[in-house]
């Protein structure tokens, strides 16, 4: 592989991992803001999606020129277009962050209105699935991404447990215990 490329790819790593630890840490934040109705903290997350935005144009671009300049073949394209999407993947979980810190902001105004245990070990399992997810990714560990998509499935019947959980509540009136 020709210098250029290589040096190009380890630019591209180092980009995809700041958007992932951007996304990391507004994710632990908003899930933080949603649990205590911390209204600054939830802004702050609020206000930072613009940067994982445009670093996530940043990236695509950078992506895109790669291939342009050096028309990379085989292992190094599978990497290119695997890292377009998972950048696409972090840039959604910045949004998804910003959606907790809104649900944040409405609780705060919500003081009888409790969350299910099992959302803090829903947040904490998505958060461990995040940064496996980035590991997995830069160390291009199989397994890892393996023990990901288990992972999913188990964050997923959590999800789906505090979906009935919050509608049983509403359905049966005890919003004070929701």
């Amino acid at each position: 592989m020709p210098l250029h490329l290589q040096r190009e790819l380890d630019r591209l790593d180092r980009q995809i991992l700041t958007v992932g630890g951007l996304v990391e840490k507004n994710f632990a934040k908003g899930v933080r803001a949603i649990l205590t109705r911390d209204v600054a903290l939830a802004n702050e997350v609020i206000d930072s999606d613009e940067e994982v935005d445009d670093l996530e144009v940043e990236v695509e671009e950078e992506c895109l020129k790669i291939i342009a300049l050096h028309q990379p073949v085989a292992r190094d394209m599978r990497y290119i277009v695997t890292t377009m999407k998972i950048n696409n993947d972090l840039e959604r979980i910045g949004d998804l962050a910003v959606n907790l810190s809104k649900r944040g902001i409405l609780l705060s105004n919500e003081p009888g209105f409790d969350l299910p245990e099992t959302f803090s070990k829903m947040a904490e399992a998505a958060e461990r699935m995040l940064k496996m997810s980035l590991d997995a990714m830069i160390t291009q560990d199989v397994a890892k991404a393996h023990q990901v998509r288990l992972d999913d499935d188990i964050v997923d019947d959590m999800n789906s447990d505090i979906y009935d959980y919050v509608k049983d509540k509403l359905v049966s009136g005890d919003k004070e215990h929701v």
